[in-house]
């Protein structure tokens, strides 16, 4: 089943835009499936930074650039206010020997707030959060 809505990890986003990653072609089949029922994307803004960061270094700065484009236009950026960190770093904290980083508690409290479905490339780290619905093409 094809979500309505959306929460977007690093992965799928770096994955799009880097031709030599070893999900592009399933991820854009992925998203061009989430397109043909319109489905509405939602990107936390540390997590836009992140994949824009990773495409800097695997692409250089022009890809870099033209894939934040695409995003800024195509994808809902939620902000991240001094609570959502605050929130994130006691969501690390309180999960006992869990090596994820702050972007991906972000990612995950943003899909449980908003209770809409996640889509990542890392399950490792974010099944932690028991109650998060993943998605994936």
């Amino acid at each position: 089943m094809t979500p309505t809505r959306l929460v977007l990890d690093a992965g799928p986003l770096i994955a799009l835009f880097f031709a030599q990653d070893r999900d592009h072609e399933a991820v854009r089949n992925g998203f061009a499936r989430l397109i043909s029922t319109q489905t509405r994307f939602i990107v936390p803004a540390a997590i836009l930074l992140e994949a824009s960061k990773r495409l800097f270094f695997l692409e250089g700065r022009q890809v870099m650039r033209r894939a934040t484009a695409v995003m800024l236009d195509q994808f809902n950026i939620v902000d991240v206010d001094e609570q959502e960190l605050r929130q994130a770093l006691d969501t690390a904290n309180q999960l006992e020997g869990w090596n994820g980083t702050l972007e991906d508690a972000i990612v995950a409290n943003v899909a449980l707030r908003l209770k809409v479905p996640l889509w990542t490339m890392n399950y490792r780290d974010l099944a932690a959060f028991q109650s998060i619905e993943f998605w994936n093409p």
